[in-house]
C-alpha cells in the first residue's frame, strides 16, 4: 500500500510556510485568559505533579481529555518562553498545511496547485487566527486526525485484503482520537467524504468512512444528551433552530472582509456586506465553470462541517478551521479545469482572502504585545503587595482585550475589570501598560 506522496520538495514548502507564518512564532505574549489559566495548572515544580484529567468522565460538558492533557504538558515545558510554544503550533498548523497538500496531489492534482492551496490555507483569515491563537490546540489536533484519516481513505484504492484491515482499524481509531481532542471531530466522516473525488475505488472508500463513522455513532450515543444541555457557566454554547442561517451567514462572508470574529459580520455597513457577498458570488460562478454540482459540493461541505456550531449564538473563527481546508482545497481542485479569466477572477478573490489573513496576523501579534506588557505591569504591582487593583481601559485601549485577560486568571485574582461608575486604580493603555488613576 502507497500512501499519497507529498508535494515534490516537502522540505522547501515547510520552510516556505513556516517563514510566511514567523510573525505569529515570534508573538511575544498571549491572546486570552485561556493559555494563562492553563498555565496557572501546570504551575508545578515536577512534571509527574501535573493535574492529569481523567479519560473517563464522559458526563463532563467539554470531554477533551487528549487535548486538555497535552495542553497542560505543553504549558510546563513551554509556556515561560512563548515563542517556543507559538513555534509549536505553528508546526503543527503547517503539517495540516502539508497533509492538506499531500490530499490534493494524490487527487492528481499539479505539485504547483496543491503547493499554493496550502500556502492560501495558513494565510487564510480563520486559519491564522487558529494557528496564532494556542487556545485552539484541539482544533489543530482534529485536523491532524482528520486529514490523517483523509489521506488513508484515498490509499485503499490499492490496497490489499490484508491491508484494507488494517486500515479499518486506524480510521476509526484516528476518529476516536480527534473525538478525544473535541467534540467538532463528529463531523469527520463527512469530511471524508472528499476522499471520493477522483477514487478509483469508491465503494472501497464509502466502506472505510462507515467504519470511521462508528466511533462518532458511539460517541453520540453516549453524550448526545450531554452536549444539547450545556450548563449555565457556558453560555456560548447556548443554541437554538434559529440560529443556523445568520450563522452560516456570517461564516461564509466572513473570509472577505477586514474583520476580527465572524460574530461582527452581519452588523457591518451595507456597502462591505455587498462587497462580500460579490466575491462570495465571484467564488460560486468560478466554480460552476467546472459543472454545476461543484459550488453545491463546495457549499454542502462547508455546511455539513460547521452544522453543530451553526446552532449556537455566536460564530467564533475557530470552528471554521476545517471548513477552511475543505473549501480551499475544493476551490484547489477545481482549477486546474478553468479557464485563464476564470483563475485571474477565482485568484482575485484569494488576494482578498489572503490581506484578511494578514489583517488578523498583524492584530493577533499586536494582541500578544499588549498581553506582555500588561502581565509584566501587573506582576510587578502585584510583587509589590498591592491587596487588590482596578483595571479600566483607557480611552486608546480596547476594552475586549482587557476582559479577556483579567477573565477569572489565577495569577490576576487580586485584579479585577472596572464595573460601570467605579474609579479604578489603573488604566491600562494602548499598548498594555498600566497608568495609575489620578487621585
Amino acid at each position: 500500500m502507497n500512501l499519497p506522496a507529498l508535494p515534490q520538495r516537502w522540505p522547501v514548502l515547510l520552510l516556505i510556510l513556516l517563514v510566511l507564518q514567523a510573525p505569529l512564532i515570534l508573538n511575544p505574549g498571549w491572546f486570552s485568559h485561556d493559555e494563562l489559566q492553563w498555565a496557572a495548572r501546570a504551575a508545578v515544580p515536577h512534571f509527574g505533579e501535573l493535574p492529569w484529567l481523567g479519560w473517563t468522565e464522559f458526563q463532563q460538558f467539554q470531554y477533551r481529555p487528549l487535548t486538555f492533557n497535552l495542553w497542560l504538558a505543553i504549558s510546563w515545558l513551554c509556556f515561560d518562553t512563548p515563542w517556543q510554544m507559538h513555534a509549536l503550533f505553528v508546526l503543527l498548523g503547517s503539517v495540516n498545511a502539508l497533509l492538506l497538500a499531500a490530499v490534493l496531489r494524490d487527487a492528481q492534482l499539479p505539485a504547483r496547485t496543491a503547493s499554493a492551496a496550502a500556502i492560501v490555507f495558513c494565510l487564510s483569515p480563520c486559519v491564522v487566527y487558529v494557528h496564532a491563537w494556542v487556545g485552539t490546540l484541539a482544533d489543530l489536533l482534529v485536523m491532524l486526525a482528520g486529514l490523517s484519516a483523509l489521506r488513508l481513505t484515498q490509499a485503499c484504492a490499492q490496497a490489499s485484503p490484508r491491508r484494507m484491515l488494517i486500515l479499518a482499524i486506524a480510521l476509526p481509531a484516528l476518529t476516536t482520537a480527534a473525538l478525544l481532542c473535541k467534540e467538532s471531530a463528529i463531523v469527520l466522516p463527512a469530511f471524508l467524504l472528499l476522499a471520493l473525488h477522483r477514487h478509483s475505488h469508491p465503494r472501497r472508500a464509502l466502506l472505510l468512512i462507515a467504519f470511521a463513522a462508528l466511533p462518532v455513532l458511539a460517541y453520540l450515543a453516549l453524550r448526545l444528551g450531554i452536549l444539547l444541555d450545556p450548563p449555565r457557566t457556558h453560555t456560548g454554547y447556548d443554541w437554538s433552530l434559529h440560529n443556523p442561517p445568520a450563522r452560516l451567514a456570517e461564516y461564509l462572508l466572513f473570509p472577505f472582509m477586514p474583520l476580527f470574529e465572524p460574530s461582527a459580520t452581519l452588523g457591518k455597513p451595507l456597502p462591505m456586506l455587498l462587497f462580500a457577498a460579490a466575491c462570495l458570488a465571484l467564488v460560486f460562478g468560478a466554480l460552476a465553470r467546472r459543472g454545476w454540482r461543484w459550488p453545491l459540493v463546495w457549499l454542502g461541505m462547508i455546511t455539513a462541517l460547521l452544522a453543530p456550531v451553526l446552532l449556537l449564538a455566536t460564530s467564533y473563527a475557530q470552528y471554521a478551521y476545517l471548513a477552511s481546508a475543505a473549501a480551499i482545497g475544493i476551490a484547489a481542485a477545481a482549477w486546474p479545469g478553468l479557464s485563464r479569466k476564470t483563475r485571474i477572477v477565482l485568484g482575485g478573490v484569494g488576494v482578498t482572502v489572503i490581506a484578511h489573513g494578514c489583517l488578523m496576523m498583524v492584530v493577533m501579534v499586536r494582541v500578544g504585545m499588549i498581553e506582555r506588557n500588561f502581565n509584566a505591569d501587573l506582576h510587578a504591582l502585584l510583587a509589590g503587595g498591592a491587596a487588590s487593583l482596578v483595571i479600566a481601559p483607557a480611552s486608546d485601549a480596547k476594552p475586549w482585550i482587557l476582559r479577556r485577560l483579567l477573565h477569572e486568571v489565577p495569577q490576576y485574582r487580586h485584579a479585577r475589570l472596572a464595573q460601570a461608575g467605579e474609579k479604578p486604580d489603573f488604566f491600562m493603555q494602548g499598548d498594555g501598560h498600566l497608568l495609575a488613576s489620578m487621585p
